[in-house]
């Protein structure tokens, strides 16, 4: 009898430890889903900071160099809507006669454009003199 008693502790061991093998399976599966949903959020944002910089430079008349943001700063600030947000600074180069880079950079709260800054510039007037914009 007392090996009969055994077996039935055994089967309920094992048991428990499947149960916490599927646990375990599960948080994990659930953490795999969470940093995949992350990565695809900060895909779609930094695509979000490129079609903000490529109608800035179109509306101030100079080309976006590269067809790219790059992301240079990454960090939690309080937000207005929620408890916190995630501030992204991206930077960019862009040219406006073809001969000079120059720099730029964008910042997001969220998917919330914060600020944009583009360098001062050379542009051509109608005489054919270089003067500076920004």
């Amino acid at each position: 009898m007392g090996a009969q008693v055994s077996r039935g502790s055994t089967r309920s061991n094992n048991s428990a430890e499947d149960k916490l093998v599927i646990l375990q399976d599960v948080v994990i599966g659930v953490c795999v889903a969470g940093l995949l949903g992350l990565v695809w959020q900060h895909l779609s944002i930094s695509q979000h900071a490129y079609r903000l910089v490529a109608r800035q430079t179109r509306d101030r008349g100079v080309n976006l160099l590269d067809q790219s943001v790059v992301l240079r700063r990454i960090s939690l600030r309080p937000s207005a809507s929620s408890l916190f947000a995630i501030r992204r600074v991206y930077s960019f180069e862009f040219a406006t006669l073809g001969d000079e880079r120059y720099p730029g950079s964008i910042e997001l709260l969220g998917k919330r454009q914060i600020n944009i800054t583009l360098a001062p510039f050379k542009t051509e007037t109608l005489q054919g003199e270089n003067q500076l914009d920004g």
